[in-house]
């Protein structure tokens, strides 16, 4: 009796040995997946299905493969799953997943089909289901199942989300069903903000705002979110609104360079260039090899009056930038004032884009549109700019580009009384004003200080030649373009002048 006792102990032992080696293996294989020891987790695995036919680890197995990114074993295991058991969800499941990344939508639909009653993958096999008869253009089939799955548990993200993209694309007014309901409904911030982005990139602002409201009520720490609500009141011209919401998102991140560079634009817009420059340095010193926070700095420096360091940051954006890169002016509209300012020949724009610029509150900006209307012989739309903002604008600039309006438009008194105005620099309008009026060359004794000028330029050569001064007025042409910076279309008109002036000297 002793005996059979001991035995019967001795087999027991045994028998929780055995199944503790059972229970080893899968565990083992757990602990080694999720340390991404995978050459381990998958002999554990392989091991525990071996000996124990443990369908739980060919599960892991797929997982295991999936994560890996082995497309060959994921397929093969998951059939090997189906093959034991052609109703297990899991396989089923998974499988239908697969086909559908692999584009296989036939194979797919008829692997998840069998698990839309099951409780545990019924939404998801819904949602990629839908998802995959509206790609191919089965729009009954898909809406078929759309209103069974709300009949069984309701409408849910991601089902909505996808069908209001699909609708959009199509231009059909049900998308704004799904589009009400992700709004009043949704707190996935994925779905919300791939909503805001839809809009944005098709220019439907009102509804963009409308969403990033709904974003800042239900996650109002969000900085992309104030960020773009900012940036989009800054693009609409209402800057005290763009304020705003830059000083929420400031709040909540101090040191954010977004935050940094919209402040820098804003306070451009605004005209306070003190405050401007301290979010350019702290811009700077954050991201220094940021070509917008360097391409403003340089617009700033220029507004400022300080053509050295405006000159320098230049010269460190032609260092930074990589080959094929862009100029980010699109990005940031400011920046195409810049380029108005250096007269770059890659760059062209046309009359439309010039006047849809905004110039928030700073008189310069407006200048340097009036400008670009008048080199471009749009005489009359510079005035007009002029007149609309007429109220708050003033400044040396304006009231230079107002003359050259009035001047070029023969409007010859209001061109006469606009150059007491002008304070700086003076006497070139006067003289440009008595050549244009009664061609008269007006010209002092003393040209140190203006013979530089692009307009006293043109009119000095001129009126040299008028006195038959040729090589005078050569001479003088030749040392302008020796000493400045110009660019291709005004290097070229000179030339041309020089070229004039030498068939003078022929015929002498």
């Amino acid at each position: 009796m002793k005996t059979i006792i001991v035995l019967f102990l001795m087999m027991s032992l045994l028998s929780c040995n055995q199944k503790e080696n059972r229970e080893d293996y899968y565990i083992m294989g757990i602990s080694f997946l999720k340390n991404k020891r995978y050459t381990e987790a998958l002999n554990a695995f392989e091991k525990d299905y071996s000996e124990n036919k443990n369908i739980q680890s060919l599960y892991k197995l797929v997982d295991l493969f999936i994560e890996t990114g082995d497309i060959f074993n994921t397929e093969h295991y998951l059939k090997k799953i189906i093959d034991i058991n052609k109703d297990d969800s899991f396989g089923n499941f998974k499988l239908g997943l697969f086909y559908k990344k692999q584009g296989k939508y036939n194979e797919s639909i008829s692997y998840l089909t069998k698990t839309i009653s099951n409780e545990q993958y019924q939404k998801d096999s819904y949602y990629h289901l839908i998802a995959m008869f509206l790609n191919i253009s089965e729009e009954k089939q898909a809406l078929n199942l759309y209103k069974e799955s709300v009949s069984i548990f309701g409408k849910y993200d991601s089902t909505e989300y996808f069908m209001f993209k699909y609708f959009y694309s199509k231009k059909n007014e049900i998308y704004k069903n799904h589009l009400s309901w992700i709004i009043e409904n949704s707190s996935n911030y994925t779905f919300l903000n791939g909503v805001v982005d839809t809009f944005l990139k098709d220019g439907i602002i009102d509804e963009a705002i409308t969403t990033l409201e709904t974003l800042e009520k239900k996650f109002p720490s969000s900085i992309d979110t104030l960020l773009t609500l900012g940036q989009i009141y800054q693009k609409k011209g209402e800057h005290d609104r763009a304020l705003e919401y830059f000083t929420k998102a400031e709040q909540q991140d101090k040191n954010s360079f977004l935050v940094k560079l919209s402040f820098l634009s804003e306070y451009i817009y605004f005209g306070e260039y003190i405050r401007s420059e301290k979010y350019l340095a702290a811009a700077i010193g954050i991201k220094i090899e940021s070509l917008e926070a360097l391409m403003l700095g340089a617009l700033l420096y220029h507004l400022k009056g300080d053509s050295e360091k405006s000159e320098k940051l230049w010269q460190t954006v032609l260092k930074n930038i990589r080959k094929g890169e862009k100029v980010p002016y699109k990005e940031n509209p400011l920046i195409t004032y810049y380029i108005l300012i250096r007269g770059f020949d890659e760059f062209s724009f046309t009359k439309e884009e010039i006047l849809q610029l905004d110039h928030g509150q700073n008189s310069q900006l407006v200048a340097i549109k009036m400008e670009f209307l008048n080199n471009s012989g749009f005489y009359s739309e510079s005035l007009k700019l002029y007149e609309q903002e007429s109220e708050w604008i003033s400044g040396n600039d304006i009231y230079v580009q107002l003359f050259i309006s009035y001047l070029f438009l023969a409007k010859k008194e209001e061109a006469k009384k606009t150059i007491p105005k002008i304070e700086k620099n003076r006497d070139i309008y006067q003289i440009w004003y008595d050549y244009t009026i009664d061609r008269k060359c007006n010209i002092p004794q003393d040209i140190e200080a203006i013979k530089n000028s692009p307009i006293f330029v043109d009119i000095y050569s001129d009126c040299l030649v008028l006195q038959k001064k040729y090589s005078e007025a050569k001479e003088f042409l030749i040392k302008y373009i020796q000493t400045e910076s110009l660019n291709k279309e005004n290097l070229e008109y000179i030339k041309n002048k020089i070229l004039k002036i030498n068939f003078h000297i022929l015929k002498e």
